[in-house]
């Protein structure tokens, strides 16, 4: 029987808190997975990543980094979420080190899900690529949240004047979400 998971992930370490619910098709790939995490956060796919399990590590077939990770093209969320409440870890940039935590929060019926992927609610911006991570991502916002500084001018001339931290979009993870992967169940 084909199954659909409500997942919730996380961005780890940062406050307020930075997260979005979303529904997948239990076949998706680990690879696909990462495109809908990467859209669903905001992220520009630009780096590195990997799913890390107690059964090993799912990334990239063209890795150069570790070559002992599983590929991710051959594997599917339901061979590693299996259970409500089991998580996964994610990975992104090994650089800035961001850990995302991956919980299988429902598992639905296809009689319970028109479309997917598709993002249900989410809290939250995401830090800008290469901001030094967690660390990098605190100094911003310290840096926002007094204008009258040249940090504050520093960051928004490199951020952009509206860059705020709490902005979520759930109509836009939609529609590109919608335009990279959505699939009608229905059909």
């Amino acid at each position: 029987m084909r199954v659909f998971f409500q997942l919730k992930i996380n961005l780890e370490g940062i406050k307020p808190a930075i997260w979005r619910s979303f529904v997948v098709d239990g076949e998706t790939t680990l690879s696909n997975l990462h495109t809908i995490i990467q859209i669903a956060m905001g992220w520009q796919d630009e780096h590195l990543w990997a799913f890390e399990t107690l059964e090993g590590s799912y990334g990239p077939s063209n890795s150069i980094w570790d070559d002992s990770k599983k590929e991710a093209t051959k594997h599917n969320v339901k061979e590693i979420l299996k259970i409500e409440k089991d998580t996964v870890k994610y990975i992104y940039d090994f650089g800035d080190y961001w850990q995302h935590k991956v919980e299988l929060e429902k598992i639905l019926t296809p009689e319970e899900v028109k479309i997917v992927p598709i993002c249900l609610a989410g809290q939250g911006h995401c830090p800008p690529e290469d901001c030094g991570g967690i660390w990098g991502y605190s100094e911003i916002l310290e840096d926002l949240s007094d204008p009258d500084t040249p940090a504050f001018q520093e960051v928004t001339n490199r951020l952009g004047k509206g860059f705020d931290p709490n902005f979520f979009d759930l109509n836009k993870i939609n529609q590109i979400l919608k335009q990279k992967l959505e699939t009608n169940i229905s059909s």
